[in-house]
């Protein structure tokens, strides 16, 4: 699938600044510093066994308050991921996942890790900020927490979320958009899609500078790229 009609309202209406921030492809999204600069805590749902997003925005800002969910990071689950590398000889991702063994003890040591699927009665009591950077990639489980989004988006400042099967909850994400304050301002079609199982990574923002000037995904080559290096980005059109 080289490119993929969307609805006019999954596509955000003009330009802002954006900055790519984590993996240079599959866990990298695109965010506009305004709301990165405005924000105090950070709460990520879905790590796996990629964390250069949550990484880079601790290094780099002033946002040390951060909770991750994710039931599956581990290190046994770093090991297996080696393990995978070391039978294919690729020396490069060997390297890779052994200097994740100290990434994750650091990763817990400075941040709220809760090794469980995102539940609203455990992050509630570290919700004590106004200005919350949030990141949702949980395979699907997305569309269970739309309310507790809704709910407490006078509270976000930057919603990164990936929407899956959007084939079949194109109805839930049309809702959730319609209800929701924040301004659509980035939309990425992650290139693992096939056709009856589209995938949308989704960026919106309550700070962003908005321009007059339409949004154009051809002038973000340079920093959107493909979810793997051997893919290229699916066109979209409206």
């Amino acid at each position: 699938m080289d490119k993929l009609k969307l609805s006019n309202w999954l596509i955000p209406k003009h330009k802002t600044d954006l900055i790519r921030y984590g993996s240079h492809y599959d866990g990298g999204y695109l965010l506009n510093k305004n709301d990165l600069l405005k924000s105090d805590m950070m709460i990520s749902l879905g790590i796996h066994e990629n964390w250069d997003f949550e990484k880079q925005i601790y290094k780099n800002y002033q946002i040390k308050n951060v909770v991750l969910f994710d039931p599956q990071s581990s290190y046994f689950l770093i090991f297996t991921y080696l393990l995978k590398s070391i039978i294919k000889c690729n020396f490069k991702k060997i390297f890779t996942y052994i200097k994740k063994f100290k990434e994750f003890k650091d990763l817990k040591s400075e941040c709220i890790f809760i090794q469980k699927k995102f539940n609203e009665s455990l992050v509630v009591k570290y919700m004590n900020s106004e200005n919350i950077l949030l990141k949702i990639d949980i395979e699907g489980d997305e569309y269970n927490i739309l309310n507790f989004i809704l709910n407490n988006q006078d509270k976000i400042n930057c919603l990164v979320i990936e929407f899956h099967n959007i084939n079949k909850y194109s109805y839930k994400i049309k809702d959730f958009i319609s209800h929701f304050k924040l301004k659509l301002i980035h939309t990425h079609v992650n290139t693992f899609s096939k056709e009856d199982n589209i995938t949308l990574e989704l960026t919106f923002s309550k700070h962003a500078n908005i321009y007059k000037d339409k949004w154009d995904q051809f002038e973000l080559n340079n920093i959107d790229f493909p979810n793997d290096p051997n893919h290229e980005n699916i066109k979209i059109y409206y």
